[in-house]
């Protein structure tokens, strides 16, 4: 089956050969393809709305996998009972929602070994919940289709302290910084620094002392942001 590359990568993090869930899965392609692959022997799907919910309950049933694909109607993490799935993933919903969707059901969110997220945009909200939880990055990847770049965030949640990111990690990952080598890493971040040149130089035309103090801030971070490019994050 033809699935985007998003899926593909975000599949490939997904533990192999134990059981998943799907919150937000929508049309089930995800779903599917991790069973069609034998990545994952069951999958269990979580959908909130009736649309969502009935699209994919039809395309599992046109693909003949209802008796190894779940679908299930509720909130977030409550379609799923404690320990049952060993990777959840939610993906295309906004980085303040799965953050909302963990802190939820949090007592419940510890049961599951691995998370493997996909935020939309600003990704900040999630990573600063992920870090006062204590939960490890442990990867981060970015997906350039279609001329957007997506966010591929796998988390592991285990009883550790809460720590600490810097701004620009926060805003942009931690590992992606670290390996910001890498050439999609590299597409993404310069991408990033040219939006940020741009608001650098809006907030130079504004005179009001709000717009001098976000500058001289945005200017400090581009410059970190430039060196993190040009030397390597350390």
């Amino acid at each position: 089956m033809n699935v985007s590359r998003r899926l593909t990568r975000i599949a490939a993090h997904v533990v192999s050969g134990q059981i998943a869930a799907d919150i937000g899965a929508d049309h089930a392609l995800l779903s599917v393809f991790l069973v069609r692959n034998g990545i994952c022997p069951k999958v269990i799907i979580g959908e909130l709305n009736e649309g969502p919910w009935r699209r994919a309950q039809a395309y599992v049933k046109k693909e003949g996998l209802h008796n190894v694909i779940d679908v299930r109607r509720g909130d977030g993490l409550q379609v799923l009972a404690p320990g049952e799935v060993t990777t959840v993933v939610i993906a295309g919903l906004g980085g303040k929602v799965i953050a909302d969707i963990i802190m939820g059901s949090l007592t419940k969110a510890y049961s599951y070994a691995r998370y493997v997220l996909q935020p939309q945009p600003p990704l900040y909200p999630l990573r600063k919940v992920l870090t006062d939880l204590g939960w490890e990055i442990v990867e981060e990847e970015i997906v350039e289709e279609k001329e957007n770049f997506y966010t591929i965030v796998v988390t592991e949640p285990r009883q550790k302290p809460a720590y600490r990111l810097s701004e620009l990690e926060l805003e942009f990952g931690p590992v992606v910084l670290r390996k910001a080598e890498r050439p999609e890493n590299q597409e993404f971040l310069r991408r990033e620094l040219r939006r940020w040149e741009r608001m650098v130089e809006s907030l130079r035309a504004s005179q009001s002392s709000e717009a001098r103090a976000r500058l001289s801030h945005y200017l400090l971070l581009k410059r970190e942001l430039e060196e993190i490019l040009d030397a390597g994050y350390r």
